[in-house]
């Protein structure tokens, strides 16, 4: 079922968490404890996706609750009441650029208070006193993490140092590699990851990917319409 004005999704009795994920292929995906309810494009709004969820919806002067195909589980006067106590299903933030993903702060609540979350990758704490370790680590977790396999598909290390230090530094302030220790650093990780040195002015990341595509607009970002997607 697609979303309507008067539509709100939520998930199953007794479960509290769902996650949206974006795939390599530019494809919304909501999961489920691990199960796929709804997979998109997300250059299209949420609003259009079908969900395999139960879903609240009004009907006359009242409220329903139904199951994901279509039963009615319980009738309230108010949208409130018709929830109860399901957790309702909230829409991803259309990420479009890097940036949103590297500058984002997290905070998690404490009694009344919110703490920001300090977050330290291992490799920032265990070799903090050993650069060419830290370079190493820090790269093998950055290709595992923002790359992803695709045969045939390749990475220039120009833009693949790039994206790395962009990552890097959102994560320590430690010193960060040059150039001639970012590409020792990805040698380092050759018995996982195939380079291609044969031009030495264009070397590239062989079989990979980035897991993110920049510039896909959906219809859901407050300072876009319809028309703008069409044209892109």
């Amino acid at each position: 079922m697609t979303l309507g004005p008067d539509v709100t999704l939520v998930l199953p009795e007794g479960v509290d968490e769902a996650r949206w994920c974006r795939t390599p292929a530019d494809i919304h995906e909501l999961l489920v404890d691990g199960t796929v309810v709804a997979s998109e494009p997300a250059a299209a709004s949420v609003d259009t996706y079908e969900y395999d969820l139960p879903r609240v919806r009004k009907h006359g002067s009242s409220y329903v609750l139904e199951s994901s195909n279509g039963d009615v589980i319980r009738e309230q006067p108010t949208k409130r009441a018709a929830i109860g106590d399901r957790t309702k299903v909230r829409k991803p933030f259309p990420l479009t650029h890097w940036h949103f993903l590297l500058n984002t702060t997290v905070h998690y609540q404490s009694g009344n208070d919110f703490i920001e979350y300090d977050f330290t990758p291992s490799w920032a704490t265990q070799y903090r006193n050993s650069h060419a370790r830290r370079y190493e680590a820090a790269v093998k977790s950055f290709l595992e993490q923002v790359t992803v396999e695709s045969p045939g598909d390749s990475i220039s290390m120009t833009l693949l140092r790039s994206r790395f230090l962009e990552w890097y530094r959102a994560q320590t302030d430690l010193k960060e590699p040059s150039e001639t220790w970012f590409g020792r650093a990805v040698n380092a990780c050759s018995d996982s990851f195939e380079v291609d040195d044969s031009d030495t002015h264009n070397k590239r990341l062989e079989d990979r990917q980035l897991v993110f595509s920049e510039e896909v607009y959906s219809p859901d970002l407050a300072f876009i319409d319809g028309d703008d997607v069409d044209d892109e």
